[in-house]
């Protein structure tokens, strides 16, 4: 499978972004509860890999502008 990344490069920015914020999310739970590091760590990925899913079907039906811009608007500015 690729990734969206590979498949709809106009995505990249938008789904980094979307993968740090995930991210941060995780670092600070295990920040608080060290214990559940692995279980957070697979949760945020299964997360955003159904995400990146999303984001490849909606840019195979030519709605890759539309999902940037909703990263955009959730997250601000992607780099």
């Amino acid at each position: 499978m690729t990734s969206v990344v590979e498949s709809h490069p106009e995505l990249a920015s938008a789904m980094v972004t979307l993968r740090t914020y995930v991210m941060g999310i995780v670092d600070a739970e295990v920040e608080r509860a060290p214990r559940c590091e692995r279980a957070l760590h697979d949760f945020a990925g299964a997360l955003v890999l159904q995400l990146n899913r999303r984001a490849r079907e909606m840019a195979g039906r030519g709605r890759a502008a539309e999902v940037a811009a909703a990263v955009d608007l959730l997250f601000g500015q992607h780099p």
